[in-house]
């Protein structure tokens, strides 16, 4: 699951139980980082291909 536009300091203020049980029982960063621009498409095709 790939959130786009949020900062994981801000989702971790709310309770979200079926996404703690999925980091949990998975993989998890709160620190990946696409390259600029900071426009989703660019994003995401960034973070899927390296």
């Amino acid at each position: 699951i790939g959130i786009d536009g949020v900062r994981p300091d801000v989702l971790a203020k709310v309770e979200t139980p079926n996404l703690d049980s999925l980091a949990a029982r998975g993989t998890f960063t709160g620190q990946a980082q696409t390259g600029s621009p900071t426009v989703s498409g660019p994003g995401w095709s960034s973070f899927l291909v390296g």
